[in-house]
């Protein structure tokens, strides 16, 4: 059986159509799947369901199948066949995965051959053209998109296209690992249109990004943009990307704490690190309106001060002059923080940000300024740039 849409596809090209007795809801190609019984979404199996299909083997989605799924399906006796589907070479290298499993490997190895020779068509027609900006809308309500290393940016690349929202790739092989955040988010209350809580954020953001392709730099750490979705309900999305990738975060659990979001809950014990907890050197949150960055607060993590003094010193004519001890976060930055990777917060002009726009039907563009938004592009760029290029990454505390 399949759990996932493209899963069945890939069964049914490597010839394993007749062996496939159940398959997940929206297989719909190619039309011989939408014939066969469903046993749920990608995310919600029907496990009764299963049972009585009795299925030997169950073929999963490595990066998209949920936890917990596989040890299940084991536990009623299902042998698990895990397929990654991150880069499009997996796709060919999946079919042939499946058609061994099937015993149609004849069938499969076609149908790879012919995929990877399509792919090398593509890639020799569309190299070399003038490459085209796309933003790639999956939904919007809530509105998101992908970026950083995703298969449908490197579809977009392989035909000409540039994920406006993917990242800066690092030039150094062995500091390819590490990364440099920025982040934003994109929901916002409804009452107004979100322009300084937090589309300033997000301009800053991609403006920040812009200036670094534009300057064709080559960063010794991956320079990634980060913009999520559910900070307004408690920093839903940064919270979900950390617990995933960086840490888990121990937090007291009584009945009391858990009417509160997750993130505001007070933690109950040192971050219990996963493999990529070493890998950020540092989380740059915008989320405090549109005005020009005056500094730069380092919550606590005192060992950044000297440090961040350097760095502001060439943008003194800009009006960057300040390093603050200080902390405090109640944004997507909280995440970070509580899983132990450096999060500083710039120190901008407050303008009318908290005393008329925040959360407000005045959250509007009116209220941003071109002149601020643009100074405080080039403070976070040159930020950016200067974490990325460091020899180490930045101290923890």
């Amino acid at each position: 059986m399949s759990v996932a849409p493209n899963l069945t596809e890939m069964l049914f090209a490597a010839g394993a159509a007749d062996q496939v007795v159940a398959v997940s809801a929206f297989s719909d190609y190619p039309e011989a799947a939408r014939a066969l019984p469903q046993i749920g979404d990608a995310f919600r199996l029907d496990y009764e369901r299963i049972v009585a299909l009795a299925p030997t083997v169950a073929v999963i989605w490595k990066t998209g199948t949920p936890a917990g799924v596989a040890e299940r399906l084991q536990g009623l006796g299902i042998r698990v066949v895990s397929i990654p589907t991150e880069k499009l070479d997996d796709i060919a290298t999946g079919v042939e995965t499946l058609g061994a499993l099937a015993g149609t490997g004849e069938v499969a190895g076609a149908a790879a051959r012919d995929y990877r020779q399509r792919i090398a068509a593509l890639r020799e027609r569309y190299g070399g053209r003038p490459q085209i900006r796309v933003f790639v809308q999956i939904d919007g309500a809530p509105l998101f998109t992908i970026g950083g290393p995703h298969l449908i940016t490197e579809i977009l690349g392989l035909c000409g296209g540039v994920n406006v929202f993917a990242e800066i790739p690092s030039a150094d092989p062995t500091r390819a690992r590490e990364l440099v955040m920025v982040g934003a988010h994109l929901d916002s209350w409804h009452a107004g249109t979100g322009a300084t809580d937090d589309g300033a954020g997000v301009l800053i953001a991609m403006e920040a990004m812009r200036i670094l392709r534009a300057l064709d730099v080559r960063p010794r750490r991956t320079i990634r943009v980060a913009l999520w979705t559910g900070e307004e309900q408690g920093a839903l999305g940064s919270l979900a990307w950390v617990t995933r990738e960086l840490a888990t975060i121990p937090r007291l659990d009584s009945a009391a704490h858990r009417l509160i979001p997750e993130a505001m809950r007070t933690p109950s014990g040192p971050p219990i690190p996963k493999p990529g907890h070493a890998s950020v050197s540092a989380m740059y949150d915008l989320d405090q309106g549109g005005g020009r960055i005056r500094g730069v607060r380092v919550n606590r993590d005192t060992v950044l001060m000297p440090l961040f003094e350097r760095w502001i010193a060439p943008l003194k004519d800009l009006g960057v002059a300040i390093v603050s001890p200080r902390g405090g976060c109640a944004s997507d930055c909280l995440p970070f923080e509580q899983a132990g990777i450096p999060a500083p917060r710039f120190l901008q002009d407050p303008l009318d940000y908290t005393t008329r726009t925040l959360h407000s039907s005045s959250d509007t563009l009116d209220h941003l300024i071109p002149d601020d938004l643009k100074q405080a592009a080039v403070v976070v760029a040159t930020f950016l740039y200067n974490t990325a290029q460091r020899d180490e990454m930045l101290p923890r505390k």
